[in-house]
C-alpha cells in the first residue's frame, strides 16, 4: 500500500507507447515499491496504452492513472507534478526502464542524509530490444554517491553522459515550487530548466552508476538524444 505521504513520486507521461510500456511499468514495480508513488499521465493516448496501464493501477496501490488533451511531455509532467505527493520525484520516459534496486538504493541515500541534498544525479546506459535489459541490470552499484560542487554540475550539462536529461536526477520537489516545464517549447525544453534547478539546489550529490536505461528507436524523433 502506498502511505499517505510517499517518499518519492515517478512522474511517468504517457503517449502512444504501446509496445514499450509494459516493459518500463515492469522495471518500476520489480523494485521496492514502499513508499513510492508512480503518477501516469495519459497525454491524450490514442493506442492502447491506457488500457495496459489500467491492468498495472487495478494490481498495484501505487500506480495511479490520469488523463488529459494531448499537450506534449512538458505538460505532462507539469501535471504529474500538480498531483505528486512526495517530497522527492523521479520523472520516466514510458519507453525506457529503470534499474532493479535503484529505488531501495535512493531511499536509503535520502534517509542516511536525511534529506539534507536536494538533487541526486547518476548515469545512464542506452538499450534497443527488451532483451537487453535483463543484461544491464546486473551492473553493480557502487557504495555511496559523492557530493559535487555547483559548477560541476553546471559543467556535466554539456556531458552526454549526464546532461540535462531530467529522468537521470531525483529532485526535491520543492525545488519546482517557482520552476516548471516550458509548455512552449519542443525541444531544449530541460535545458531551459535544469540550469535553474541546479542554481536553486543547496547541495547536488552524484552516483556513477547507470539507475536509468535509455531506449533508442528507430520509429521515432526520441531516438534522438538531443530532442528526447
Amino acid at each position: 500500500m502506498v502511505d499517505k505521504k510517499p517518499i518519492i513520486s515517478i512522474i511517468l507521461p504517457m503517449y502512444n507507447v504501446e509496445n514499450y510500456i509494459a516493459i518500463c511499468l515492469n522495471s518500476i514495480v520489480q523494485n521496492d515499491l514502499k513508499n513510492v508513488e508512480v503518477i501516469i499521465v495519459n497525454d491524450g493516448s490514442t493506442d492502447n496504452s491506457r488500457t495496459i496501464a489500467e491492468r498495472y493501477q487495478a494490481k498495484y496501490s501505487q500506480i495511479r492513472v490520469y488523463d488529459k488533451k494531448n499537450e506534449g511531455v512538458s505538460s505532462a509532467r507539469n501535471y504529474g507534478l500538480m498531483k505528486s505527493k512526495g517530497d522527492w520525484v523521479w520523472f520516466i520516459d514510458s519507453d525506457d526502464a529503470i534499474k532493479q534496486g535503484s529505488l531501495k538504493y535512493i531511499k536509503k541515500e535520502i534517509s542516511d542524509r536525511n534529506n539534507k541534498f536536494d538533487i541526486l544525479v547518476f548515469k545512464y546506459l542506452k538499450f534497443k530490444r527488451n532483451s537487453d535489459v535483463s543484461k544491464i541490470n546486473d551492473i553493480k552499484i557502487p557504495n555511496e554517491a559523492k557530493a559535487i560542487s555547483k559548477f560541476q554540475a553546471m559543467k556535466s550539462l554539456l556531458d552526454n553522459n549526464i546532461a540535462s536529461f531530467p529522468w537521470n536526477k531525483i529532485f526535491k520537489k520543492s525545488l519546482f515550487d517557482k520552476i516548471k516545464f516550458p509548455e512552449d517549447r519542443i525541444y531544449t525544453e530541460d535545458l531551459s530548466i535544469m540550469y535553474k534547478l541546479y542554481d536553486k539546489a543547496s547541495s547536488i550529490y552524484f552516483q556513477s552508476a547507470p539507475f536509468y536505461f535509455y531506449r533508442i528507436r528507430n520509429d521515432s524523433l526520441t531516438h534522438n538524444l538531443s530532442t528526447k
